[in-house]
């Protein structure tokens, strides 16, 4: 409702109507979705990719659109770093939101693109398709991986889980 009162399009996936949802919310699964998401919309300037579970939305189209980049695609961040919480002593940041949370992505479709290729072509890669897509992208920014930006002003995403007293 927020997004249509916005003049924002949008797309309701639901996972059953999804051929490769029995790995729903996996690395391989995230960037399959990318990919065909990608390629349906590939005539679009930007795209939001977004899970339905802890995420809310305020603000204007205009609000939106200038908050996305256009040099990298953008990951949500969260305050917990899950699902490998030994990860969090290689993590280091300047507010409380700097943990990466795998249900949001924001970015031009070639820069989404390149982020499911850099996932892709990680060296972990095939150790952790099958697991959580969070997982990757945490390893990433404990790397300091270039590969995309972390949302940690929650400028543009803001996941409510453990977010909110913040909100």
């Amino acid at each position: 409702d927020q997004l249509g009162a916005s003049g924002i399009e949008y797309l309701v996936l639901r996972l059953h109507d999804i051929p490769y949802s029995q790995g729903a919310g996996n690395l391989e699964f995230s960037i399959a979705g990318f990919r065909e998401i990608c390629a349906a919309y590939s005539s679009y300037k930007l795209l939001i990719y977004t899970d339905a579970w802890d995420v809310t939305f305020y603000g204007s189209r205009e609000d939106v659109i200038r908050k996305i980049p256009m040099d990298l695609a953008m990951i949500g961040a969260g305050r917990e770093c899950w699902p490998d919480c030994s990860l969090q002593e290689q993590i280091h940041g300047d507010t409380p939101w700097m943990f990466a949370n795998g249900g949001l992505t924001a970015g031009t479709p070639e820069n989404i693109l390149k982020l499911a290729d850099a996932m892709e072509s990680h060296p972990r890669y095939e150790s952790l398709k099958l697991l959580c897509n969070q997982e990757m992208l945490n390893i990433m920014v404990a790397e300091q991986s270039d590969a995309f930006y972390l949302d940690s002003r929650t400028e543009l995403f803001f996941c409510l889980f453990d977010g909110y007293p913040e909100l």
